[in-house]
């Protein structure tokens, strides 16, 4: 955790001479700034996931295309050894 956000609970914790309210209030904000925290580790997650699949989807257009425009006579027995390459992730 943050440690502003740590700092600001400990102070607010001990704070007992603010009214209720803004106790409650103050509280509610420092549950928010720990869901944003949890939220910001969630997205930081996801993008490595998104870019790994960007990073596997390049891989597959590039064998596709190899299969797709390749001319030569050995066309079919070419076509598993260029698939092996993507799934393993050569190029």
């Amino acid at each position: 955790m943050d440690e502003r956000l740590e700092e600001i609970k400990r102070y607010y914790s001990s704070a007992e001479s603010l009214h209720p309210d803004i106790q409650e209030d103050i509280q509610w904000l420092i549950q928010q700034a720990e869901k944003a925290e949890e939220l910001e580790s969630d997205i930081k997650a996801n993008k490595k996931s998104v870019d790994w699949l960007l990073y596997q989807n390049k891989r597959y257009k590039e064998a596709l295309e190899k299969i797709a425009f390749d001319e030569k006579s050995q066309f079919f027995e070419r076509c598993p050894k260029i698939a092996k390459e993507a799934l393993r992730g050569e190029s």
